[in-house]
């Protein structure tokens, strides 16, 4: 399928130049159309939702408004005052029922997880906004990981009649929030915390283990001297780690945290050695 490029855009409609994060559509169909047409998404996680592919039912110069509201849009389907105007342009198809380029809108709409969002493709002038009959009003007609798509109604006028049951031609393209690290790593030894040896060499075996990567394990070696040491304790795969150091006479003391790749670190670990 062609995609139709846009022109004569304002300034508030802006066409994407680069792929977005993520994107869902429901089909470019077509079959009906009417001024505009009204649906609701739901948020499975957190996201903000970038851009908006429409089509429309005949080739021509078209007006476009683009409007959203929190919840559903059903029983505010007259309301105009509960609408937020997001984005508004003029866009022109040379094909019936073709997905336009992407456009950006003016005000990127977050969602948090769970929640419902409206949204209203509008025509204030030129072709219909296109659509396909559907079966049900808040029936699912697209998913993924991320966001869900139901049917919607066609709207006559502006905020106007409706035709129920029917299915928006569009592509929903949005950007996922990254998850934060929120967990702090954890260091743990294989052996005992306090241990006699009788030879000048120590090797220490540990494990570090975080939700995101280990960065490093920082040790602190504190001899009968007073001295310390502080290094990198080496660290293998899968979270192994490997300490080795000399010890003195008498109690060398030598504590160990993990750091994670956002700097979050360990509650520190001590092992007494006494030589």
């Amino acid at each position: 399928m062609r995609t139709t490029p846009i022109i004569a855009l304002s300034a508030a409609l802006l066409t994407i130049g680069i792929a977005r994060a993520d994107s869902l559509t429901t089909t470019f169909e077509g079959g009906n159309g009417n001024n505009g047409v009204m649906f609701d998404v739901t948020a499975v996680k957190k996201l903000t939702v970038d851009s908006i592919q429409f089509s429309f039912s005949t080739p021509g110069t078209s007006i476009v408004e683009i409007y959203t509201k929190t919840g559903t849009h059903v029983g505010f389907e007259g309301d105009a005052g509960a609408w937020t105007l997001v984005s508004s342009g003029s866009v022109t198809a040379t094909e019936a029922k073709t997905p336009l380029t992407p456009l950006l809108l003016a005000l990127p709409t977050e969602i948090e997880a769970g929640d419902k969002q409206a949204f209203y493709i509008r025509r204030t002038a030129g072709g219909n906004v296109a659509y396909t009959n559907g079966t049900g009003t808040g029936n699912l007609v697209a998913s993924d990981p991320n966001l869900l798509i139901y049917e919607g109604q066609g709207v006559s006028g502006s905020f106007g009649g409706t035709n129920a049951n029917r299915i928006p031609n569009v592509t929903i393209q949005y950007t996922p929030e990254v998850a934060t690290d929120t967990e702090k790593p954890t260091f743990k030894i294989f052996g005992k915390k306090q241990f006699t040896t009788v030879s000048p060499k120590v090797k220490i075996f540990g494990y570090a283990s975080d939700d995101t990567e280990i960065d490093r394990v920082k040790a602190k070696i504190k001899n009968p001297d007073g001295k310390k040491k502080v290094k990198n304790a080496k660290l293998y795969s899968g979270g192994l780690v490997i300490s080795k150091f000399r010890v003195k006479e008498g109690v060398t003391k030598a504590q160990y945290k993990a750091i994670d790749r956002d700097g979050k670190k360990s509650k520190k670990v001590t092992v007494f050695v006494t030589h």
